[in-house]
C-alpha cells in the first residue's frame, strides 16, 4: 500500500514472493515500476508483481484474506482515512498474516515534531523545499488550490482568489470547488485558515507528513481487529552506519530507543 515506484514489490518477488500487488496512487510512480517490470521480463526475470494505480481510501480491490502479508512503507503518514483504510487491510489480510508499518515520522523523537511543523508550514503557505524548479502554481498547497480555482472560475477577482485559497485549507479539489460553489450562491466565505501545527492536506486527498506516537498507532491497529502488536525503533533509510545503529536499538530497551529514532515498525497480526 503505496508503493511508490515499486522498489519494495519488486525486491519482495525476488527474494521469493509467489505474488506481489503494489497500490497507489501516484501515476508516475506506477508508470516507472511497469517499466522496470517489462525491462526485467525482457531481461528473463518471470515475477508476479502487479502495479495498481488505485487509491485505498476507495478500497483494495481484492477477496478477502488475500495476502499473507501487506506493508506500508513511508505510506501511513500521507493516508488522511487511516482507519477505513486499516479496515480494508484487515479485510485484504489471511488470518495468521500480518500488516508491517514502516514510517519515519515518530513525534516522540527529540526534535522531529519542530523540524517537521516548520515543514508542514512550508507545504501549505510556501515556499515548500525546491519551489524554484517548481511552477507558481504548485510551491504550496495554498498555491495549489488558488489554480485550481481560477481555472474553474477565471472571472474571479485576485482578492476572492487569495481569500478562497485561504479559506480551503485542508479540503481536497472538490471540497475547494464546493466552497467556491457556495460563495457564488451566497457571497460568504468560510471563516477558515491554517492553524501552525496542523499536518496539511494536499488537494489530491492526501497529509503532507503526518506524525504519529507509534504507541497510539499499534492501539488503533488493535482498535480495527488486528492483535499482537510488536512496537520497534528504527532509523528507516540510510546508510551503513545507520544499519550499524539500527543494530543498536535492537538491544535497547523500546522505552529508551524510541526517543531517539526518527522511525519506527509496526507489525501486527491477524
Amino acid at each position: 500500500v503505496g508503493c511508490g515506484h515499486g522498489i519494495d514489490c519488486i525486491s519482495a518477488a525476488m527474494l521469493g514472493a509467489s505474488r506481489v500487488v503494489g497500490i497507489d496512487v501516484d501515476e508516475v510512480g506506477i508508470n516507472h515500476m511497469q517499466g522496470v517490470l517489462n525491462e526485467l521480463d525482457r531481461r528473463g526475470y518471470e515475477l508476479n508483481v502487479r502495479p495498481l494505480l488505485h487509491d485505498v481510501a476507495d478500497g483494495i480491490p481484492c477477496d478477502d484474506n488475500s495476502f499473507d502479508v501487506v506493508f506500508l512503507i513511508e505510506a501511513v503518514s500521507h493516508i488522511l482515512q487511516l482507519k477505513a483504510v486499516l479496515q480494508e487491510v484487515l479485510r485484504a489480510t489471511k488470518p495468521g498474516g500480518a500488516v508491517i508499518i514502516n514510517d519515519s515520522n515518530n513525534v516522540l523523537a527529540r526534535g522531529k515534531a519542530e523540524q517537521t511543523i516548520d515543514l508542514w508550514e512550508r507545504w501549505e503557505n510556501g515556499p515548500r523545499p525546491g519551489a524554484d524548479a517548481l511552477p507558481q502554481e504548485e510551491r504550496s498547497y495554498r498555491a495549489m488550490r488558488q489554480h485550481i480555482i481560477q481555472e474553474r472560475y477565471p472571472s474571479l477577482t485576485q482578492d476572492d482568489l487569495e481569500e478562497l485559497s485561504l479559506a480551503t485549507t485542508g479540503k481536497t479539489r472538490a471540497q475547494v470547488l464546493d466552497v467556491v460553489d457556495d460563495y457564488l450562491e451566497t457571497g460568504q466565505i468560510p471563516n477558515r485558515r491554517y492553524r501552525h501545527g496542523t499536518c496539511p492536506v494536499s488537494p489530491d486527498g492526501c497529509y503532507m507528513e503526518r506524525l504519529f506516537d507509534p504507541y497510539e498507532l499499534a492501539s488503533t491497529l488493535e482498535e480495527v481487529g488486528f492483535s499482537r502488536t510488536t512496537v520497534m525503533a528504527h532509523l528507516t533509510h540510510g546508510n551503513s552506519t545507520r544499519a550499524l545503529i539500527d543494530r543498536l536499538f535492537r538491544v535497547l530497551p523500546a522505552s529508551i530507543a524510541m526517543y531517539l529514532s526518527r522511525g519506527f515498525i509496526i507489525v501486527a497480526r491477524k
